[in-house]
């Protein structure tokens, strides 16, 4: 989180297509999202504007999930982010 922070920007994740991976409304319980999404770390997420060109992906657990096709980091900055931690007391 805290390198997206600084960066303001997204590491594209592998596979196919090559891109960031997002959860988008309706959101699943932010406690439960590790578990259901097979995300890595643990407390924290960013909220964004989504850009045009999102795929769907394939279902990750009840999670609705899309793919923002980019071979480069995705720039968040002009997509007002909201960086978000969950405490230790909701898990």
């Amino acid at each position: 989180m805290q390198g997206i922070k600084r960066n303001m920007a997204i590491k594209p994740s592998r596979g196919e297509p090559v891109g960031v991976d997002v959860e988008v409304e309706p959101f699943g319980p932010p406690q439960t999202g590790k578990s259901e999404t097979g995300a890595i770390g643990d407390g924290y997420f960013v909220e964004f504007d989504l850009p045009e060109g999102a795929v769907p992906t394939p279902t990750i657990g009840p999670r609705n999930t899309r793919k923002i096709p980019t071979d480069e980091p995705l720039d968040i900055s002009p997509r007002n982010p909201e960086f978000h931690r969950i405490w230790p007391w909701f898990y």
